[in-house]
């Protein structure tokens, strides 16, 4: 079920739009201008928020009601500043310290024990809320973003916690992938913001020295671009694609024949069947650089099965990728279906290509893993 949100903003509002800022932290990263070692305060953080435009529209109508609630509360600190900083004061000395659940049952003790205003009870239950509701997600410590600060606990429980953080970071790191490439899988739009997520774990200090993990970014944000660009051609209307001659001379695009007519199709039309591969082999590669490559290429498959076009979805190196774009004019399918005819289909191949040496006891460094 689709997200939907109508104001007023709640507790529950609150874990939904911090959950969401979560999973696209460098989207939210790009728009902050800080100074080196400055923190972004919760205003810039919004402020940068409001300008992604990945974000669906109930998370943007969140953050524009949140943004404006800060606006009015930075309003109200102008207009009593002193009254105000004594009230922050009041709840920063009863929370201080505490753990979550400490922290909760404080603001019920404020709430049940201080002489209040209307309008500081109401702000306090609200932070209880928020605390109650975002308790097993966004303030959990089973959240791998979730660190102990220097009040929430002493230099040796910090140490420790840190030691068990970063024996569970690759396995957590691991399962994230699983569950984003997965949602890749079954074509589920989230599927960029898990792998989103992926290279945030990934970007963690703890995992700095783990060479089992150096591929998995490469890897992943090859299929988070991927995923973006595929969410970005199924919101398009399905046409077909321009074809110019093979001597075109065009570097990201070979096509062949006369212009194609037909419906094209992709991935999630109602009834129907995509394309089955009866030839599809990659270009054998001489590339010098040893690394881990990964792109993909789109091929315009038509009624018969031939390849009308290919052009790179993501390119992998430019020599090769000519190569690649010759090679697959010559792959063969069995065509797609469409209500049980034949079709026009565009598919999307993905391409990783491995040029690094094999470890072996003598080579360890930018060595190819045994499987």
């Amino acid at each position: 079920m689709a997200d939907s949100y109508e104001p007023p903003f709640t507790a529950e509002d609150h874990t939904k739009l911090v959950a969401a800022v979560m999973d696209k932290p460098l989207h939210v990263i790009r728009y902050l201008s800080l100074a080196p070692g400055r923190s972004p305060t919760t205003q810039e953080v919004l402020e940068a928020a409001l300008k992604v435009e990945s974000f669906d529209t109930a998370t943007k109508a969140r953050l524009q009601d949140a943004a404006n609630a800060f606006f009015a509360l930075d309003e109200e600190r102008k207009r009593d500043e002193a009254a105000y900083n004594e009230r922050q004061l009041r709840v920063r000395t009863a929370l201080d310290g505490k753990s979550l659940e400490d922290k909760i049952t404080a603001l019920d003790e404020l709430l049940s024990r201080e002489q209040l205003d209307d309008r500081t009870a109401a702000g306090l239950r609200f932070a209880r809320d928020i605390l109650t509701d975002g308790a097993s997600t966004i303030y959990s410590a089973a959240n791998p973003f979730y660190e102990l600060s220097e009040t929430q606990a002493s230099p040796r429980v910090r140490s420790a916690f840190k030691e068990v953080r970063k024996s569970l970071l690759p396995a957590l790191v691991q399962s994230a992938y699983a569950d984003a490439k997965a949602a890749f899988d079954r074509k589920d739009p989230q599927s960029a913001a898990g792998f989103e997520r992926v290279l945030a774990l990934l970007r963690d200090p703890e995992l700095a020295s783990n060479s089992d993990l150096a591929d998995l970014a490469i890897v992943a944000g090859a299929f988070r671009d991927l995923s973006a660009a595929r969410e970005l051609a199924a919101a398009a209307p399905p046409v077909a694609l321009p074809v110019t001659s093979r001597d075109s001379g065009a570097a990201d695009i070979v096509t062949r024949g006369k212009p194609a007519e037909p419906q094209v199709y992709r991935d999630g039309e109602p009834n129907l069947v995509p394309p089955g591969v009866i030839s599809q082999a990659l270009p054998s590669t001489h590339l010098a650089e040893r690394r881990l490559w990964t792109g993909a290429v789109e091929v315009l498959i038509d009624e018969s099965g031939k390849v009308l076009s290919a052009r790179m979805a993501m390119p992998v190196q430019p020599t090769y990728d000519k190569q690649l774009l010759q090679a697959a004019l010559n792959w063969k399918y069995r065509p797609a279906t469409k209500d049980g005819m034949p079709a026009r289909y565009i598919k999307i191949i993905n391409v990783r290509l491995d040029t690094r040496p094999d470890c072996t006891m003598l080579v360890t460094q930018q060595c190819r893993p045994a499987n």
